[in-house]
């Protein structure tokens, strides 16, 4: 049976995203080691570092996303290989992504709005009369646009994976067997 083109997208997609989601992590993690310390040093970021670094429960949850995120990465990737390959796990594994992709995508909507808000809020009002203010809140406001682009793609690429996954065609592609004929 030939491999529908939808399969050969998402697959080749699949890879593509895992990939850079693998150099995101290392990325962040870059940020954690080399920039977190650094932006501490210095007296106009003090306020921002010191709000993140009281929330506990914040550098739990960020600490335990970062293995998550690339183990999610390489079964990504991995889904991505089994999509070209038309195996039927692949595709149960391209739906469970993107079934916890929405749902991580809301989820991250909300506790971006909810505490990162706030406590850039917190961090503006403690550094108001500083000079750093204007640096924070544009530093504070582009990663915010980022975060927000970054959780609109996963949303986005999500649902689309959803829908395709379960198309005709590509449901009796991994089934190996011919689509009925349209009636």
């Amino acid at each position: 049976m030939e491999r529908p083109t939808a399969v050969t997208v998402f697959g080749i997609l699949n890879i593509i995203f895992g990939v850079l989601w693998v150099f995101g992590t290392f990325g962040v993690l870059w940020v954690f080691n080399t920039l977190v310390p650094l932006m501490t040093s210095r007296t106009p970021y003090n306020a921002m570092t010191s709000i993140l670094e009281d929330l506990s429960p914040y550098r739990t949850v960020a600490t335990a996303l970062i293995p998550v995120g690339f183990l999610v990465a390489v079964l990504l990737i991995v889904a991505g290989i089994g999509l070209l390959r038309l195996r039927p796990w692949a595709r149960a594994l391209s739906i469970g992504y993107a079934v916890c992709a929405i749902i991580a995508a809301v989820l991250g909507a909300v506790v971006h709005v909810l505490v990162i808000g706030r406590m850039m809020g917190e961090v503006v009002a403690s550094v108001a009369d500083s000079p750093a203010s204007d640096v924070i809140v544009v530093t504070g406001s582009v990663v915010a646009v980022m975060s927000a682009a970054v959780g609109l793609i996963v949303l986005v690429y999500a649902v689309l994976l959803l829908i395709f996954m379960f198309r005709p065609t590509v449901v009796h592609a991994f089934k190996g067997t011919a689509q009925p004929a349209p009636m």
